[in-house]
């Protein structure tokens, strides 16, 4: 399953594009479905630096 998921992180990393902005991580990131390997659809979202935070989407969307 490692293996697995290490390919999958690797294939997304390749498809994304990430920075940090004073607190916290913005994420563009191209996703992928069942059937195609990297869809149409990008994944915005957000990510706090704090003990308790959680990933905030904030669209998905045809760019």
């Amino acid at each position: 399953m490692r293996r697995f998921a290490d390919r999958i992180v690797h294939r997304h990393l390749e498809r994304s594009v990430y920075r940090w902005l004073d607190g916290y991580w913005l994420f563009l990131v191209d996703l992928t479905t069942k059937d195609e390997e990297v869809s149409d659809l990008t994944l915005h979202a957000k990510l706090a630096d704090a003990s308790d935070a959680r990933l905030e989407v904030q669209s998905v969307h045809v760019p």
